[in-house]
């Protein structure tokens, strides 16, 4: 019953809380610019549940803030006893409800004795001394933590606070200019957990070669692996650069150091000239050069310039920048790099292999260690069709922590694959074996991830000292059968392959990107694949290939995977492709053609879609092609947008889809004919015999984002803050009537 008191209390203040907050705007009344709450930062409402509990909230200042003396933190806190037999007051003297300490970058700034019930507020100033900050990615922190031990002492209390997300911070600070420092990189491009938006775009010559394209694409692969996809990156051609863009973006330069006639009168590190390029003593023409400087057009922003005076030098300084570590040659904003190298990748595992041969020997999880860590191991052709693959756990765990409710979970590539518990171990060491489905391993990398959610026998152990843990053993070995199948990939590849397909070598240099000259929505379309394949592998270089589809080698053809990006009539490789893919292109047409459905139908002028084709490469049956393609320029992104969007991409079956705005039709035309052709599920007005709206007007269409809310009624507020304070003090009735019942029984007894 006592348990069942304690929840409801904890619901109730939380829901009066929360509700009563539900219509209002995030931001405070009046609040200043350099104000944010804690919703803002990401975070909102928390509650800390005692006897110990820890919030951490984690953000980034814009690039161009130093703060200065007299930032402050604004904490609105609700703090509740629940439970218990004895009598509490807030004025009686005994402080039982513990303290509330308040840490900025690691510092202590505040301790607060939590000696009243209900709701206050809190101005803490934040000193000087904890502006420094310890993390190399220039994050600042504010760590909440909740030591109510004291109620230990009692029977059964608990005592808890609700941190309101209307808490907020207001920084005081000087405007500075931006870092110019190649070792800080990315910053200030991107910083993580930033308050204010990270964004950058990519700025290719008019005409860029196909050296150059590759260049741009190894910088959009780098960045989405270094900011794990949190950059908002366009790709433009110089011509694109007009004064909004000049005056309101970080620009990154990437091209020969001739082909940027608006960089000649910049100052940078090493200048460059139109005439003859970079002039500098110490620099060879096939070195890369990356340099960065503060923007002439405004100086709150840099501009990042990845440059040469040749097409290899162009791509090696790309690669470099695209590993997200750039050493200084002497002088912090400018790097000079003579050559990279592709990722040395380690042989498959043998059959049987132990968590120490992979380089952990025994590995803790648990108070400062953390819940989780994970290992990489690569797997060869054969291994993946293996049978009766298994990862044997052997562990130990400390007898602190409730066996029976402590969770611990295997995950193989991002699916779990075994959870488990310590229940039956009755404190022996414990030995687990865990089966391994067949195709949850890849062929090359292979990440095992294993997860811990501890569960203390006793709430008054301290979780941060170490009091539960588990220790997995390096003898805990992995079972990896090899097959004696041929082994041909390209046998049966689906669309839900995407992207593992192609993630097989570490920095992609086994995936060649097919574009058309001229074709800048396509330019971008690749950039955005490239940006997602580096978020999705964590790649530590970018290396995929790039060719015009009118110049692709025919050793290209032969050992890459390709990701072929277009329309139809302007990839003049669709010519040796078309005959294989599941839905070819008539000649002189971008709309394709599904020979194997039994109703086909012809769009109307203007209609928009995309394709995505995915194959066995005619080339080399190992590889694959994927042809991400559309009938207009407005198609192509429609396809992009597919394979990007999890909502969408979860609807990607067979090997052949239509995407028509965010509708996806999707079939395997190797199974035969289906009932009815995919346009015939499409909507009527891509199919009536009737004239259709032009595409300007198609892409202007209104979509439900810009949503207005209303405020909160005035009578509203009032209303839930009475309504809180009633539930406060009938929980405070219950639990005492409570108390008092058990105290008479007591003296019966």
């Amino acid at each position: 019953m006592k348990k069942i008191s304690v929840f409801i209390a904890l619901i109730a203040v939380f829901l009066s809380t929360s509700i009563g907050r539900a219509n209002q705007p995030v931001a405070l009344t009046n609040q200043a610019a350099n104000a944010f709450t804690f919703t803002q930062l990401g975070y909102g409402d928390d509650l800390l549940v005692g006897p110990y509990d820890t919030s951490f909230m984690y953000f980034s200042l814009p690039p161009t803030w130093a703060l200065t003396e007299g930032s402050t933190i604004s904490l609105t806190l609700t703090h509740v006893f629940t439970g218990g037999t004895t009598e509490i007051s807030p004025n009686s003297g005994r402080s039982i409800g513990g303290s509330l300490l308040v840490f900025y970058n690691g510092q202590l700034i505040d301790t607060i004795l939590l000696d009243q019930i209900g709701t206050w507020t809190t101005t803490i100033e934040i000193p000087t001394r904890a502006y420094i900050i310890d993390t190399d990615d220039g994050r600042q922190d504010i760590r909440l933590f909740l030591d109510a031990s004291s109620t230990c002492d009692y029977e059964d209390i608990q005592s808890s606070v609700f941190v309101h997300g209307t808490s907020f911070v207001d920084f005081s600070y000087n405007e500075v200019l931006p870092l110019t420092d190649l070792n800080a990189f990315p910053r200030p491009i991107y910083q993580p957990d930033s308050l204010v938006p990270n964004r950058a775009k990519i700025v290719v010559p008019d005409q860029p070669t196909a050296a150059e394209l590759q260049a741009a694409l190894a910088v959009g692969a780098g960045l989405g692996s270094i900011t794990n996809g949190e950059l908002d990156l366009e790709l433009l051609q110089a011509k694109d650069l007009n004064d909004t863009v000049l005056n309101n973006e970080n620009l990154i330069f990437v091209g020969l150091a001739t082909k940027f006639p608006i960089l000649s009168s910049l100052t940078l590190p090493v200048r460059l000239s139109q005439e003859s390029g970079i002039q500098y003593s110490v620099i060879e023409d096939e070195d890369g050069v990356v340099q960065i400087a503060l923007s002439p057009w405004n100086q709150e922003h840099v501009v990042l310039v990845v440059t040469s005076n040749t097409e290899e030098g162009v791509v090696k300084a790309a690669q470099a920048l695209s590993t997200g570590v750039l050493i200084p040659s002497g002088e912090k904003y400018l790097s000079i790099i003579t050559s990279t190298s592709a990722p040395q990748q380690p042989d498959a595992v043998s059959e049987d292999v132990t968590l120490a041969e992979l380089g952990e020997e025994t590995v803790t999880l648990g108070g400062y260690n953390g819940n989780y860590f994970s290992v990489d191991f690569y797997v060869s052709s054969e291994q993946v069709l293996g049978e009766d693959a298994y990862f044997e756990l052997i562990a130990t765990y400390s007898n602190l922590m409730d066996d029976t409710r402590t969770a611990f979970t295997v995950a193989l590539n991002g699916t779990t694959i075994g959870s488990t518990s310590f229940a039956d171990a009755n404190g022996d060491i414990f030995v687990d074996k865990i089966e391994i489905l067949p195709n949850a391993l890849r062929r090359g990398r292979n990440t095992l991830t294993f997860f811990s959610d501890f569960v203390l026998s006793d709430n008054c152990y301290a979780p941060e000292l170490d009091a539960i843990w588990v220790t997995i053993s390096g003898e805990s070995t992995l079972h990896l059968p090899f097959s004696t199948r041929e082994v041909v990939l390209g046998q049966r590849v689906d669309l839900e392959n995407f992207p593992q397909v192609l993630l097989q070598e570490e920095g992609l240099e086994d995936v060649a990107v097919i574009l058309a000259q001229n074709d800048l929505t396509s330019w971008n379309s690749a950039m955005k694949i490239l940006f997602n394949l580096g978020k999705d592998a964590v790649i530590p270089i970018a290396k995929a290939s790039v060719f015009y589809a009118d110049s692709v080698p025919e050793e290209t053809l032969q050992e890459k995977n390709l990701l072929v990006i277009g329309k139809a009539t302007a990839l003049p490789l669709l010519s040796e492709l078309n005959q294989f893919l599941p839905a070819p292109f008539p000649d002189d047409s971008d709309e394709a053609e599904q020979p194997t459905l039994l109703v086909n139908y012809r769009l109307l002028p203007g209609v928009s879609v995309g394709y995505l084709e995915i194959l066995p490469s005619p080339w080399n049956l190992e590889n694959v092609v994927l042809a991400v393609m559309g009938n207009t320029d407005i198609g192509v992104p429609m396809a992009t947008e597919a394979l990007l969007d999890n909502t969408l991409a979860n609807q990607l079956i067979g090997n052949f889809s239509i995407l028509y705005g965010r509708q996806v039709l999707s079939t395997d035309t190797r199974l035969g004919p289906t009932r009815d052709g995919l346009t015939a599920q499409m909507p009527e007005e891509a199919v009536e015999e009737e004239v259709v709206a032009p595409l300007a007007a198609e892409d202007t269409q209104a979509e439900p984002e810009d949503l207005v809310v209303g405020g909160t009624p005035d009578w509203l507020l009032p209303l839930f803050g009475i309504s809180s304070l009633f539930i406060l003090v009938l929980v405070a009735f219950i639990l005492r009537r409570e108390a008092k019942m058990r105290v008479k029984n007591k003296a019966k007894k």
